[in-house]
């Protein structure tokens, strides 16, 4: 698979466009606290084959006190207060307000840009059809000395095993043998990059991670007043998008790196924790679901996992078959990831049923 990846990169226009075509870009960066990463983020951006004049770069930043300003000021970035310290989502959608221009990309303080030509060939889609109204990277990057929960997240393509039987992802998976597009969606293959249509029903979670969008779109299907920064969700955005008939994307096939991960197990369960109670059980109701209990597919698809996670056999054979594609001994953690999620999400569930009982109890 890296040597197809590779040859559609080699293979893009991006070399004959003249700079002149390539479009102004601002790169929207949420932060709080973030300076380790940050540098590392500001400096593989600084690095890309792309006219810098072109490029605008606001931080939005949620009250940092660890150097982050600092080190976003050394490279030139627009800072923006924007409040919401334990939220990053609002920060995402107040982040157009302040933008210029009319591409605009999330790239997250733990999003790195693995080569020059990375921000080119996201933006290539956009020059070429004016139907593609986003564009985001088709696989993550792999890297051998990363943390073991990053290279499992990296190889399976996604952060969340449940998601990913939900075939609820948004990356290809390293465990594939061809650089074949095999998620939701109707795909065109377009030589460095696919072109594909969603329909609401039928859709991955979208909106971050090097996602890259025409703002205009972007304002009119989900923020059309600035106060509704506050509710403000990246998936939910790219859904009402979908729904507004903006339904034309490119997944270039390049790859992006994410450090989503520094501890191990534990850690990343508590951070699950506290992102499920926050996104899904706030009294503002989602749009997108990863998991909608109206949908025949998702609890079919939730029972297999559910089955799978119980007797390991299927994450089991799932992870040899990932390991004779891609060599790394972190894919036999997925059993464990499978059934410790199915533990994580049960745990919530459960938590939030027996506090509406209590209300309801007691008032």
């Amino acid at each position: 698979m890296e040597f197809e990846i590779k040859k559609a990169e080699q293979n893009t226009k991006r070399d004959v466009i003249d700079n002149s075509q390539f479009p102004f870009i601002s790169i929207i960066i949420v932060t709080f606290n973030c300076v380790k990463n940050l540098k590392e983020c500001l400096g593989r951006i600084d690095m890309q084959d792309y006219p810098k004049e072109k490029i605008e770069i606001l931080l939005i930043d949620g009250g940092s006190t660890d150097g982050s300003l600092s080190v976003a000021k050394s490279f030139g970035a627009k800072i923006v207060n924007g409040g919401f310290k334990h939220d990053a989502e609002p920060r995402r959608g107040l982040g157009l307000f302040y933008a210029t221009y009319e591409i605009v990309g999330y790239i997250d303080s733990d999003i790195f840009l693995p080569n020059p030509n990375w921000l080119k060939g996201m933006i290539l889609p956009f020059i070429e059809d004016k139907d593609i109204v986003a564009t985001q990277p088709l696989m993550y990057e792999y890297q051998r000395n990363d943390t073991l929960l990053n290279r499992y997240f990296s190889l399976l393509g996604n952060h969340d095993p449940l998601a990913y039987y939900l075939r609820k992802t948004d990356r290809l998976s390293w465990a594939q043998r061809e650089m074949r597009w095999n998620l939701l969606g109707t795909a065109e293959d377009r030589g460095s990059y696919f072109k594909v249509k969603f329909s609401p029903r039928r859709m991955p979670p979208l909106g971050c991670n090097g996602f890259f969008v025409k703002k205009r779109v972007l304002l009119e299907s989900a923020l059309s007043n600035r106060k509704d920064v506050r509710i403000f969700n990246h998936s939910d955005a790219a859904y009402s998008m979908v729904i507004k008939g903006y339904n034309t994307f490119g997944f270039v096939k390049s790859k992006v790196i994410h450090r989503t991960s520094k501890g191990f197990i534990l850690s990343w369960v508590k951070k699950r924790i506290e992102s499920t109670e926050n996104l899904y059980f706030r009294k503002v109701p989602r749009k997108y679901k990863v998991y909608d209990p109206q949908s025949l597919w998702d609890n079919l698809n939730l029972l297999k996992f559910i089955v799978y996670s119980l007797t390991v056999v299927k994450p089991m054979y799932d992870a040899l078959r990932g390991f004779m594609r891609k060599r790394d001994f972190a894919w036999f953690i997925h059993p464990v990831m499978c059934f410790v999620m199915l533990c994580t999400y049960s745990y919530v569930t459960t938590k939030q049923i027996l506090k509406k009982f209590l209300v309801k109890l007691i008032g």
